[in-house]
C-alpha cells in the first residue's frame, strides 16, 4: 500500500509529531465533523485507512465517545506490527471484534458509514486508484474524511523545491491529486483548511530531523543548501517556526 518506508525514520517522525500541533488540530476538526454527522447511538461501521500504530485513532475515538455497542471498527495498515498495536489500542471502544487488513484491496465495497484517512494518502502507489477505492467502500450516504496537505502547505513546498532543484518530480501525492477524483465520484466534497504550527529549536540536528522526515531515502540525492535556505525563511530568534495548514476533504457518496 505505501510507497515510502517509514521504518528508518521512526525517530524523525516522532520528532515531527512532538514539534507539531498538527495532530491536535486534525483531531479537533475531525470531532466537529463526526458530531455533526452522527449521534452517539447511531450504528456506525468505521474504516480507518492507514492507522499506523493507532495512537491518533485511539485519541480520536476516546474523545468522540461513541456508544461502543453501536460502533464497529476496521483498521487498514500495511505494517503488521503497527496494525496489531492499533487493534489493541482501539478494542475497548467497540463491543465488536476489531477487523484488520493490510491491503486496500481487502476493504469491503459499500460497507462503511464513516471513513477516515488521516495523512495516510501521500505515499500510496496511485492516488486515483486509492480515491476511487475509498469512495467505493462507503455506503450510500456515508461520510469520508481525507486529511492531506496541498500545494499551499509549507512542507509540500519544501518537497517541490527540493526535488525540482535536482531535476526530479515529487514522487508522492497531495490534496489536489485527490480533489479532482473525489469531485468526479462523490455527491459532495467540501474542503476545510486546518491550520497548525511546527516549532523547534533552530539547530542543525533538529533541521536534519525534519528533512529526514520529509524526504526519507531521497534526502542524499538532494541539495541541502537549497533546503536549508527554505528553512532560513522561517527561522526567528533561535527557533524554526512554521505556520501552515492541511486540507480536510469531507465527501459523501
Amino acid at each position: 500500500m505505501a510507497a515510502k518506508d517509514f521504518s528508518r525514520i521512526e525517530d524523525d517522525y516522532l520528532f515531527f509529531m512532538q514539534s507539531s500541533t498538527e495532530a491536535e488540530a486534525d483531531r479537533t476538526a475531525h470531532l466537529a465533523t463526526l458530531r455533526a454527522n452522527f449521534t452517539a447511538n447511531d450504528s456506525v461501521h468505521y474504516l480507518d485507512f492507514g492507522c499506523g500504530a493507532g495512537h491518533f485513532t485511539e485519541s480520536l475515538l476516546s474523545q468522540w465517545g461513541h456508544e461502543p455497542a453501536a460502533l464497529t471498527c476496521t483498521l487498514v495498515e500495511p505494517v503488521a506490527r503497527h496494525l496489531h498495536e492499533a487493534a489493541e489500542r482501539v478494542r475497548d471502544f467497540s463491543h465488536q471484534e476489531v477487523l484488520t487488513c493490510t491491503e486496500i484491496d481487502d476493504i469491503a465495497f459499500g460497507s462503511y458509514d464513516l471513513l477516515l484517512a488521516n495523512h495516510s494518502c501521500y505515499y500510496v502507489e496511485c492516488a486515483t486508484t486509492v480515491a476511487r477505492r475509498l469512495t467505493a467502500a462507503l455506503r450510500p450516504g456515508g461520510t469520508g474524511i481525507l486529511a492531506i496537505a496541498g500545494n499551499d502547505n509549507f512542507l509540500i513546498q519544501m518537497w517541490q523545491t527540493g526535488f525540482a532543484a535536482c531535476g526530479m518530480s515529487v514522487p508522492w501525492w497531495v490534496a489536489e491529486d485527490y480533489r479532482s477524483v473525489l469531485n468526479e465520484t462523490c455527491v459532495s466534497v467540501q474542503r476545510r483548511d486546518v491550520p497548525y504550527q511546527i516549532l523547534f529549536s533552530d539547530t542543525a540536528e533538529q533541521r536534519m530531523k525534519l528533512l529526514r522526515f520529509l524526504f526519507a531515502d531521497h534526502l542524499p540525492q538532494l541539495d541541502l543548501t537549497i533546503l536549508m535556505q527554505q528553512l532560513d525563511r522561517v527561522s526567528n530568534n533561535g527557533m524554526v517556526d512554521i505556520r501552515t495548514s492541511s486540507q480536510h476533504l469531507v465527501f459523501r457518496v
